[in-house]
Parts: structure tokens; sequence; C-alpha cells
């Protein structure tokens, strides 16, 4: 490659402001997640206090789409936190 050619394999996309707007509630508190590392996905478990469960199926948590994505470009960690990586991204600082 000579510098003026796409790469192969880009990295990621940016994140949507749907995703964005995942992330910050992740990171204000406002919604409790967790990570399914065998499925690698994400469920929530709270939303402002209420304890969320899927409709269809009684008693199972609902999927969470972007967690599993989040934990994987580094802006959560194993325990669903929010990264200083997180945080910079929210912030407009570095691109997610």
């Amino acid at each position: 490659m000579n510098g003026n050619e796409e790469p192969m394999f880009p990295g990621p996309k940016p994140l949507s402001p749907y995703l964005l707007a995942a992330l910050s509630h992740i990171a204000n508190g406002r919604v409790v997640v967790e990570i399914n590392f065998k499925a690698r996905c994400g469920y929530i478990d709270s939303a402002d206090g209420h304890i969320i469960r899927d409709p269809n199926v009684p008693d199972q948590k609902m999927g969470y789409p972007g967690i599993w994505s989040f934990y994987e470009r580094g802006l959560i960690d194993k325990f669903a936190r929010i990264t200083d990586k997180g945080l910079q991204v929210l912030k407009g600082e570095i691109e997610g």
C-alpha cells in the first residue's frame, strides 16, 4: 500500500446517535447492564431504578444492543462500567 489506497479492513464505524445515547445512559447510571461473555452480548438489568424484563419471556432479562460492541471497543469494562476511553468518546474528544 502506497499511502493513497484505502485500508483493506477499515476500523469500526463511529457510534450512531442511538449507541452514543445508550453509552451515556450507562455512564450516568440511568441504565444498569451486564455482559454475557459466552453469548457475546449484553442485557439490560434496570433503567431509572426499574427492573427490566423481557415481556415475552417471564424472568428473562432483555437484550440491549451495543453492549458487546462497547466492550470490544474498550468503552466499558468487564463489569459493564464506563472506561476512560468511553468518557472521552462521550465528551467528543475521540471517535468511538
